[in-house]
């Protein structure tokens, strides 16, 4: 539901409009009142709607749903503390060589390698750059996913709104990295705490896999 949310920023200056199903005679009522909250109009019928009188912004939806993640380590087997790789400023080489050797240990193909490397960069600075100056990045693999984790101990700045999903300014200075991890890698999540953050990514071990994401969807 979070991206459901999301899309009204995404579309806000566009003109567009989209319709979206539900069924809300077999759906839970959960998720009905939370596809409620997540759109600003309710289809009365073929031609007619009305504003929802329980519409979210946005903003404060993206922060519930950052609220009610539970957090936790990546999800693999076995956790091997020889993978992790400790990072600080002027190691960005260092990591990407470490980060590499481990793509090609599990045999990852050469795409799938430079995804990796790519966005565990980029969310290595992001740490470096905002988030206390180093921080270590954690490694976990299953028969179909790789999970790296980058966490880091400050929280030097306020994170912006809606991290990586929207497009940055192509001439901006800021936003262009976490919205590179998030193309690049197959499932992202974000968490912020008063101990430091903590960006985890998820990709798969081949592209040709198919089958639910790292989410169960």
């Amino acid at each position: 539901m979070r991206y459901e949310s999301l899309l009204n920023v995404a579309f806000a200056d566009t003109g567009h409009w989209i319709l979206c199903p539900y069924d809300a005679g077999d759906l839970p009522a959960g998720i009905v009142g939370t596809a409620i909250r997540t759109h600003p109009e309710l289809a009365l019928g073929a031609r007619e709607s009305a504003p929802s009188g329980h519409y979210a912004d946005p903003a404060e939806f993206y922060a519930e749903c950052d609220a009610a993640r539970p957090s936790g380590k990546p999800a693999a087997t076995p956790a091997n503390q020889d993978d992790d790789i400790p990072f600080a400023r002027g190691r960005s080489a260092a990591v990407r060589r470490a980060l590499t050797a481990y793509a090609h240990g599990l045999g990852l193909p050469e795409q799938r390698t430079y995804d990796l490397v790519a966005a565990v960069h980029e969310a290595v600075v992001n740490a470096v750059r905002y988030g206390g100056g180093r921080g270590v990045v954690r490694l976990r693999s299953d028969p179909d996913y790789v999970t790296c984790e980058v966490s880091d101990t400050g929280t030097t700045v306020p994170p912006a709104p809606f991290p990586g999903h929207l497009p940055p300014e192509p001439r901006g200075v800021n936003g262009h990295g976490m919205w590179a991890v998030r193309q690049l890698s197959d499932l992202v999540t974000e968490e912020l705490g008063p101990e430091g953050s903590v960006v985890r990514m998820y990709f798969r071990r081949t592209r040709a896999l198919t089958g639910p994401g790292p989410d169960g969807r």
